[in-house]
């Protein structure tokens, strides 16, 4: 096994006792992973764009979480360890649900619309929240698909540019 996990009191946990008003005392624990190796984007999955396309605002128009199509995606990773990892999306939430991304502020933007990302089994992968996991093959390579597609976020939309943007980061378990 490539990972180790340092338990207890050496780094992997580590308890802090801080005192807070008078005599109590909290416990701040940290935790982590030492890694041997860690994964790389390949080329062409480090910075990319996934087109949504162009959807009329009937799609979305007439209750709130009505979807457009999904559209696939997919991150390939190289130089993995033999662990299970998954992956995070982060970026900015949509007003009233932290899950779906918020599209992009700015003139001539669609309202009450946000991004729904989900993962290869069309389950609904929150924003912050880790994807299924995937483990790499014998080569360190790991493939994660995805989807993603514009959901509404109020009965009625009104139409505009409709982006956003998000930054993975991957989780070794």
């Amino acid at each position: 096994m490539l990972t180790r996990n340092i338990p207890g009191l050496l780094i992997a946990m580590i308890s802090v006792l801080m005192p807070i008003a008078g005599n109590t005392a909290a416990n701040v624990v940290l935790q982590g992973n030492v890694t041997e190796q860690t994964c790389a984007a390949s080329a062409g999955s480090d910075n990319f764009s996934v087109d949504l396309g162009s959807w009329a605002a009937k799609t979305l128009n007439g209750a709130t979480g009505k979807v457009s199509a999904e559209k696939p995606f997919s991150i390939k990773l190289e130089g993995c360890p033999a662990v299970a990892i998954s992956i995070i999306f982060t970026g900015k939430g949509a007003d009233g649900s932290s899950d779906l991304l918020a599209i992009d502020s700015g003139t001539d933007v669609a309202k009450n619309v946000a991004i729904e990302l989900l993962n290869s089994d069309m389950s609904r992968l929150g924003v912050s929240e880790a994807s299924k996991p995937v483990t790499a093959d014998a080569n360190g390579n790991a493939i994660f698909n995805f989807y993603a597609r514009y959901i509404s976020t109020a009965s009625q939309i009104s139409a505009g540019q409709a982006n956003a943007s998000s930054v993975f980061t991957l989780n070794y378990n």
